[in-house]
């Protein structure tokens, strides 16, 4: 019966950019590496295959006048190359045994290529840690913390990982690494291309943050990790081309174009990669992705559902970044918000490696909320931008069928099919269920979305911890039924219930408080009786379905009802943020438009208040100003005139 709030952390590897199968790697090189404390910082030139010489941190032995491939500050070491088989492209390969990690020693004839990788990697390297404020680089948190980078014989493949678990010879400890495939005829060597050596390491630091890994994760999930590396990489270039790899093509920077690419994603139906024969579609909305998901998680080949599907928000961002421009986000802003967005997903409900594109739209719109301190119109610069890939909520009721009574019978029907009476809301799972209870079982959570207080009043707590228990399954029906987690909380002892409402009561005993809490979700309203569901009455999590209770009020209109042996006193009740309840009390009705008239003047105070949920409940008609049309609309949704409460959504996303 009782609320608490509890963190999640997601749950869940090589990761790869694009494979195809090539010869095996060259031999690893025999030396008598002198030790890191021999050798000196010293920066040593190499010639760039785009951008003539540079210059790479190394190592010097001043005894021996040798050169190594290591960056002691960032312990970052270039090493011997490892193997691959090409007899099968789906086949992991071996990075270098433990005994043959050593730095490599200058050598004229792979010079230029090894040093290009140590160079991009420092770039990366640099950018983590001075731009997004990334500071712990043992990303396997193994005991040795050093980042191996390394060449394998698979042109046009890019790998990262975190373990040694290929080869039982391998496998004797964590660590980890970065591999690029070398170079022939079609490509370069991948890490030439800054944007494939960001997507890599982005790679590291997802598993690091939210434990996603290939394989153990849904599909729509994979795609958005490799969204991420894609993203981030791209914005880790001082000019996005918005071209995933298109420095890996000798064609592109030998005729200095980008006339080839992995992915486009700017417009992903024109990407063009001549290593693919076959004609691949590219996603550009989550509408036609979703559609076919069924279809791509049997990964027909050459389709591979976490590449085609994390275009779409790979065009997301781009739309971010040209829009930005304008609304003054700037592409280090956009990297920082797409970085602080991956701590989000640690409050991801249930189970993390199956989040879904909806799931990463609240993880990125939450990280700009607290970047730009709410700030409304870059804030629907982020929004706007997932809209346009369709990435929104589409199932929000309008607010006369939210309520309609026919409408949640209907909801009622459906949901306690799936979650029914009798079973128990105790298996980490919100959609799932099981046959057995356990004692205050707390093991199935429900992430909690912007909370506002009458006039908004921010509340923190709310914003960042989930509900359990029977909080946490009222807020799942209400979640289901209304299709958004932005809600508002309201104390009024004049409480009048409504379908669709979160209740929270407390419980007495002969008129004496037990100092104890209760929620359900009013799924039914007749005159003084209410109808509703509930979880966790019996302390197992157990659920229930068609309850009655006949309410009453006490001398302060307080409402209470019997049930189950206890009086249960009004608290309080959530219910989604319409569009026009601009004081946030949970109804639209005339003192809004009070509300309405002193904003429009300039009259409310911004001093504590969620100014940006405000202005979104304010800004009727969604285009990102509040202004007297909108003050025009409230009026009809007040009256419900001209259709206006079947043509704005009921709730916020």
């Amino acid at each position: 019966m009782r609320k608490e709030f509890k963190r999640i952390a997601a749950s869940a590897m090589s990761f790869c950019l694009l494979a195809s199968a090539f010869p095996a790697a060259m031999p690893a090189q025999a030396v008598d590496y002198p030790g890191d404390s021999a050798l000196s910082t010293v920066g040593t030139p190499f010639t760039s295959v785009k951008d003539g010489q540079k210059y790479v941190t190394c190592a010097y032995d001043y005894n021996k006048k040798q050169t190594w491939m290591l960056n002691k500050s960032k312990n970052i070491r270039v090493i011997t190359d490892g193997k691959y088989d090409p007899s099968d492209v789906r086949k992991p390969f071996e990075p270098p045994t433990a005994e043959n990690r050593t730095p490599l020693l200058r050598n004229s004839s792979w010079w230029n290529t090894k040093a290009e990788m140590m160079y991009n990697t420092e770039k990366v390297y640099d950018f983590y840690q001075r731009t997004l404020g990334h500071y712990n680089f043992n990303f396997s948190g193994a005991s040795n913390p050093a980042l191996y980078v390394f060449e394998f014989k698979n042109p046009g493949d890019a790998r990262s990982d975190v373990w040694i678990h290929n080869s039982p010879k391998c496998a004797d400890e964590p660590i980890n690494f970065l591999a690029f495939g070398s170079a022939d005829s079609t490509f370069n060597n991948m890490a030439v291309d800054l944007g494939v050596v960001g997507h890599e390491f982005t790679h590291l630091v997802a598993y690091q943050k939210v434990k996603w890994y290939p394989n153990v994760m849904d599909v729509e999930t994979e795609a958005i990790m490799e969204a991420y590396c894609d993203i981030l990489g791209e914005l880790i270039e001082p000019e996005p081309d918005w071209k995933v790899g298109a420095d890996i093509f000798k064609y592109n920077t030998q005729n200095h174009t980008k006339k080839y690419s992995l992915r486009d994603m700017k417009n992903p139906s024109a990407t063009n990669n001549p290593q693919v024969t076959t004609q691949i579609k590219y996603y550009s909305n989550y509408t036609d992705f979703k559609n076919n998901l069924d279809w791509l998680r049997t990964e027909p080949y050459p389709y591979k559902s976490c590449y085609v599907g994390t275009t779409v928000l790979d065009r997301a961002a781009y739309l971010m970044y040209t829009a930005g421009k304008n609304a003054g986000i700037s592409q280090t802003d956009l990297a920082k918000i797409w970085y602080y967005s991956l701590d989000n997903f640690n409050y991801y409900t249930g189970d993390a490696t199956k989040a879904t594109f909806l799931d990463c739209r609240a993880a990125v719109v939450k990280a700009a909320q607290n970047y730009f301190n709410n700030d409304v119109a870059k804030i629907r610069v982020i929004e706007k931008a997932f809209d346009d890939v369709k990435i929104c909520y589409q199932t929000a009721p309008s607010q006369q069928m939210a309520a309609n009574a026919n409408y949640m019978a209907d909801f009622v029907r459906a949901e306690s099919r799936k979650l029914p009476s009798g079973r128990y809301w105790n298996t980490g799972n919100p959609d799932k269920t099981s046959e057995y209870g356990w004692l205050d079982d707390t093991s199935t959570y429900m992430l909690m979305g912007p909370t506002a207080y009458p006039d908004f009043w921010t509340c923190y707590w709310q914003y960042d911890e989930p509900y359990y228990q029977c909080a946490g399954f009222a807020k799942k029906l209400q979640v289901d039924y209304f299709g958004t987690n932005t809600f508002v909380q309201n104390s009024d002892v004049n409480y009048t219930p409504q379908i669709g409402d979160h209740l929270r009561v407390d419980q007495y005993y002969k008129g004496s408080s037990m100092n104890s809490s209760h929620s359900v979700f009013i799924t039914g309203v007749n005159g003084s009786t209410i109808t509703f569901a509930d979880c966790n009455k019996d302390n197992k999590c157990g659920i229930r379905w068609a309850l009655n209770a006949t309410f009453t009020r006490d001398s302060s209109g307080r409402l209470s009802y019997q049930r189950d042996g206890y009086e249960w006193r009004f608290s309080w009740v959530e219910r989604p943020l319409k569009k026009g309840d601009v004081n946030a009390d949970g109804l639209v009705d005339s003192k809004d438009r009070t509300v309405m008239s002193n904003l429009l003047k300039g009259n409310l105070s911004n001093s504590m208040r969620d100014v940006y949920l405000r202005h979104l409940a304010a800004d009727i008609n969604g285009d990102g100003k509040v202004n007297s049309t909108d003050s025009t609309l409230l009026t009809q949704l007040v009256n419900n005139t001209n259709g206006a409460r079947n043509k704005y959504g009921c709730v916020l996303y």
